[in-house]
């Protein structure tokens, strides 16, 4: 077909996450007389820039892969049973060109072992821990030796003014036009001082650090935590602590069995058990350039408060790491945290209990020229936050929220009003969303994977599986009774050359939208909406449920059940594509259930429909 050369480019393979199409998207290919390899997008509609990841080109080549490429992604992190597998996985999603990263060996003197519990005094295992910190701290100060102080001074102050969202609102649009152009100069300067960093040794400090971590996981659990040992007093910190040291400008703390409440930073924070209180920036480098810090909490119910940013798991610059093993708790922080790495690497890790987890800008799984990771392994879970969270990659940057287990909720709550379409309305850009820097830098990967329990998903404009500009966005939810509300931009969309999808496995679900979501592509993107099992409920206005737009590619696909279809438009919707600009747009709705189907708009049950140019509807 000579007008998809206009639109569609060469075919290129994308590793080994390819799988054999459902025959009935095959057949739905067949009948609109398309074949599988010309469906595909052309990545030069813009000068490829530096921070482009290899895995957004290709999969906009070959967009029918996503969806195995985000279970490809999914088995890879369910397969880690290590923080170091997990990182070394993610990483390579970032930078696939890099040579596979040094050992720790490598990174760190090699007479230098990791510490250990079990057969060290607590001296020496202080020891040893602020020798390997000190050792690591020289390969991240190495990353960013090209930056002199000023530009790493203005690079970070250019980061937060274009990623924090500004309080000041103005009607005038010469003030607003002066605005934007400031903004657009200062994003040009930000991206080329963010050139000068070498990401790649962050990112080697990171494996070699969570290679170390892992070894030390592992001897903690065997510590025999009933030995006597001498209480230290340490101003700042209330409750026991049976170890403490100060050296080569590193602080180690390790906190007793009952509860301690925590008011100062500390680099290492080992604390042995009790409902703790953590008024600090535990596991962060406390915004400080080229640092690391731990927190390691064994047991207890414990409440993490910080309205500070860059906490709780944040990577500013260097690397987090906060990993609580057991308990109810409760974490409550401001922009920056929850697993956040910003030019860095951020990890939360929570292994069980019923938790809380309330934040602002950029946490809860979100990277940004780095990695994010929030992992929570069981519990009824409460996910809130406001903007860029829950599993949110920026530019070069992959940002993860994984949950095994329990009935979770997730929710972006209104702040920030998306003036641009709406006054009553708020940005979200979140639960699994890619975005970039339109149009100076390409996006990231934005991952939110939730294995069990019927769960809930909330936000409002830009969420739930969905990307902007060169990203990948992608939220899979395994298990459940699920329900899924977003108002626009969501729920399996693509928007301006981005991929984005939603994937649910099982489960008697209900879809809520009001357009451009569930399964929609728009302006040269590629969104899909897979639900494989189960009763399930689909409701939206327009452009949705397999629509394509502005040369886009939009699927809907409901593998089986029984199922209800609302729309309130039934023009653009239920297959609807249509040909403008540079040739057509497709989309493509698919039932193959074997179950009794409803509809209010285009389709019908058992019936095949095509009514647009180039879009299908099928019930069958």
């Amino acid at each position: 077909m000579i007008f998809l050369l206009l639109l569609f480019s060469l075919k290129l393979e994308v590793g080994n996450t390819a799988s054999p199409l459902p025959g009935s998207l095959q057949l739905a290919l067949t009948y609109l007389k398309l074949k599988p390899e010309e469906i595909h997008f052309r990545t030069d509609y813009e000068e490829t820039d530096v921070f482009r990841l290899k895995i957004i080109n290709d999969l906009l080549l070959q967009p029918l892969n996503t969806t195995g490429y985000l279970e490809y992604s999914k088995n890879a992190v369910f397969q880690s049973y290590s923080l170091n597998s997990l990182l070394s996985f993610l990483t390579y999603q970032l930078s696939p060109s890099i040579p596979s990263p040094p050992s720790s060996s490598q990174l760190l003197n090699s007479s230098i072992l990791p510490p250990s519990l079990s057969n060290n005094t607590l001296a020496k295992f202080s020891e040893d821990v602020i020798n390997i910190l000190l050792n690591l701290q020289i390969n991240l100060k190495e990353a960013c030796a090209s930056l002199s102080a000023g530009e790493r001074d203005s690079l970070q102050q250019w980061l937060l003014t274009i990623l924090l969202e500004s309080d000041e609102k103005t009607e005038d649009l010469f003030i607003q036009d002066k605005i934007q152009q400031e903004s657009d100069l200062r994003a040009q300067d930000l991206l080329k001082l963010v050139e000068k960093i070498d990401r790649s040794k962050i990112q080697n400090t990171g494996l070699a650090l969570s290679s170390i971590l892992d070894s030390l996981l592992s001897d903690i659990k065997r510590f025999d935590l009933s030995t006597k040992i001498k209480s230290y007093s340490v101003a700042e910190v209330e409750g026991p602590v049976y170890y403490f040291e100060e050296s080569k400008g590193l602080s180690v703390i390790i906190g007793g069995l009952k509860k301690n409440i925590y008011h100062r930073n500390f680099d290492f924070i080992l604390d042995l058990g009790g409902d703790d209180i953590y008024l600090n920036q535990p596991g962060s480098n406390h915004g400080l350039s080229h640092s690391i810090g731990i927190t390691i909490d064994l047991s207890g119910s414990d409440t993490y408060l910080s309205q500070k940013p860059f906490s709780l798991g944040c990577g500013f610059f260097g690397i987090g790491v906060l990993y609580d093993f057991t308990g109810n708790d409760t974490y409550r922080a401001g922009h920056f945290s929850l697993g956040c790495g910003l030019l860095g690497i951020g990890i939360l890790l929570d292994g069980g209990g019923d938790d809380q987890y309330d934040s602002d800008i950029l946490s809860q799984g979100a990277g940004a020229w780095g990695i994010g990771i929030l992992k929570d392994l069981s519990g009824n879970d409460q996910y809130q936050s406001h903007l860029h969270s829950q599993g949110f990659g920026y530019v070069a940057g992959l940002g993860l929220l994984e949950d095994r287990q329990g009935h979770d909720h997730y929710q972006i709550q209104p702040k920030y009003v998306d003036e641009i379409r709406y006054d009553d309305h708020f940005e979200s850009l979140s639960q699994g969303f890619g975005l970039g820097l339109r149009p100076y830098a390409s996006g990231g990967i934005g991952l939110l994977i939730d294995s069990a329990g019927n769960d809930t998903y909330i936000a409002d404009i830009y969420g739930q599986g969905a990307a902007y500009w060169f990203a990948l966005g992608g939220l899979l939810d395994l298990e459940g009774n699920d329900q899924y509300l977003c108002y626009q931009y969501a729920q399996g969309a693509g928007i301006h050359i981005a991929l984005g999808a939603l994937l649910d496995q099982s489960g008697n679900d209900r879809y809520l939208s009001k357009g451009v979501s569930q399964g929609c592509g728009h302006d040269l993107s590629f969104g899909i909406l897979l639900d494989k099992q189960g009763n399930d409920f689909y409701e939206a206005e327009d452009l949705s449920q397999g629509a394509g737009n502005a040369n886009g590619i939009g699927i809907l696909m409901d593998q089986q059940g029984g199922d209800f279809y609302r729309v309130k438009n039934p023009v653009n919707t239920q297959g609807y594509g249509e040909n403008r600009r540079l040739g057509p747009s497709i989309g493509i709705f698919i039932d193959s259930g074997k179950g009794e189907d409803q509809y209010l708009g285009r389709g019908k049950n058992n019936f095949i429909w095509k009514e647009s140019y180039i879009g299908i509807g099928m019930d069958h």
